[in-house]
């Protein structure tokens, strides 16, 4: 299949996009290989499937391979990559390949292990506790070695970092995000967000994690409340998942060993013929069919990076509703190696017309991404300085929507 794929970051932490042929071998060999694998494996468990065995395919061992592991750990944290691992084999209870070339539980429990301080640090430093949180959750069977407490540091520091509502706030704002990593983690360890008396620290004020939820949602009118759909509101959704099937004595989220396949009466031609019936055009086309929409991608704090296809844009006269762009900084100072967060507020004139396109601006590397929200759009764009970068160099970032744009000019340490 060809595909516009991405194949790691330039010098400034843009992505980088190729016209990529797909194959085993490229999907093996990319940033993105544990993390295509993995939730491949999860997702054919969720449909009762097995997946040691896909139309002559193991997907076991392409998800262990240890050069799958190794191109994966050229983008992302341990507890995206071999934690993610763990986490897929211990859905349905697989049994590891043997050989050099795969990898084995041990080995992946003593990776997590030896990286979860680090985790730890970022989350102390960046005011959080998701990669902590994240870090311990595929740990929830197996045995720390040494590290005896180390479940109980993590727990700490995951009731330390609630304020006095019983809320996860980042940049004055309720975290969603860090609400569900804490609710995910703490029902794998068998901790029950809804008994008060099992809750205990992470009960501020009589509010529990779930009363924490519940400030997103409206019971009554059913409404969401916007500032949810800023961040990404299935993870909200598998935490109290998570919960509540801890409560009902279900099976963890990642769980999938005890579900069997559901068998439609529908066969594959019928299938293809309704595919195909809808597919088919009507008017046979006068014109060859335009180009492939170009990927896009608006950095957030997200782990794992995303597209999204930029719509084309109108014949019409465009009209723009940018009010005003506000950065938390518009200079910074990062230390080779290390990162920033600056905050990102869009504001528009009519609340009843949609944001203009946001374009964020790195030397030739453009990002677009269309927003929809109603009132106001607020994202993280996180800015990561490499080790090699020349000190005191400057890096200016330029956001713009609309006609309004904002600078942001980052200087190496």
């Amino acid at each position: 299949v060809k595909v516009k794929s991405q194949v790691g970051y330039d010098d400034d932490y843009n992505p980088i996009y190729e016209d990529t042929t797909m194959t085993f071998d490229t999907i093996s060999n990319s940033m993105n290989a544990v993390s295509t694998y993995a939730r491949t494996i999860l997702f054919l468990g969720a449909c009762g499937r097995s997946a040691d065995d896909v139309c002559g395919v193991n997907l076991i061992e392409k998800l262990t391979d240890k050069k799958a592991i190794a191109a994966s750990n050229n983008g992302y944290s341990k507890h995206s990559v071999e934690g993610l691992v763990l986490l897929a084999m211990k859905s349905k209870n697989y049994t590891y390949p043997t050989g050099d070339a795969y990898v084995t539980e041990e080995e992946l429990v003593e990776t997590l292990i030896a990286d979860i301080d680090n985790q730890i640090d970022n989350d102390v430093q960046w005011g959080g506790i998701d990669n902590s949180a994240m870090a311990l959750a595929p740990l929830y069977t197996s045995d720390f070695g040494d590290r005896v407490n180390l479940k109980e540091e993590v727990f700490t520091l995951i009731s330390n970092y609630q304020d006095v509502n019983g809320d996860y706030v980042s940049y004055g704002s309720k975290n969603p995000w860090t609400l569900a990593q804490a609710m995910i983690t703490m029902s794998l360890f068998g901790f029950n967000a809804l008994d008060t008396e099992d809750s205990g620290d992470l009960i501020k004020n009589g509010n529990t994690l779930i009363d924490a939820a519940l400030k997103f949602v409206d019971l009554e009118t059913g409404d969401i409340d916007e500032s949810l759909m800023g961040y990404a509101p299935d993870q909200l959704v598998q935490g109290l998942t998570a919960v509540i099937n801890f409560n009902e004595g279900k099976a963890n989220i990642y769980s999938v060993a005890d579900v069997t396949e559901k068998v439609s009466n529908v066969t594959d031609e019928e299938i293809y013929n309704e595919v195909a019936a809808e597919n088919a055009p009507s008017v046979s086309p006068s014109a060859s069919p335009s180009a492939s929409p170009s990927e896009s991608q608006v950095p957030t704090s997200s782990a794992v990076p995303t597209s999204s296809a930029v719509p084309t844009a109108s014949a019409a006269t465009t009209t723009y509703n940018t009010k005003k762009i506000k950065l938390s900084k518009t200079k910074v100072k990062v230390k080779r190696g290390k990162k920033a967060k600056i905050k990102v507020t869009l504001t528009k004139k009519n609340k009843k017309k949609a944001y203009d396109k946001i374009t964020v601006k790195v030397k030739k590397k453009k990002f677009k991404k269309k927003v929809t929200i109603k009132k106001k759009k607020k994202f993280v764009y996180l800015v990561k300085v490499k080790k090699n970068a020349k000190k005191k160099s400057k890096i200016k970032i330029v956001f713009t929507a609309g006609k309004k744009s904002k600078t942001l000019t980052v200087i190496v340490k």
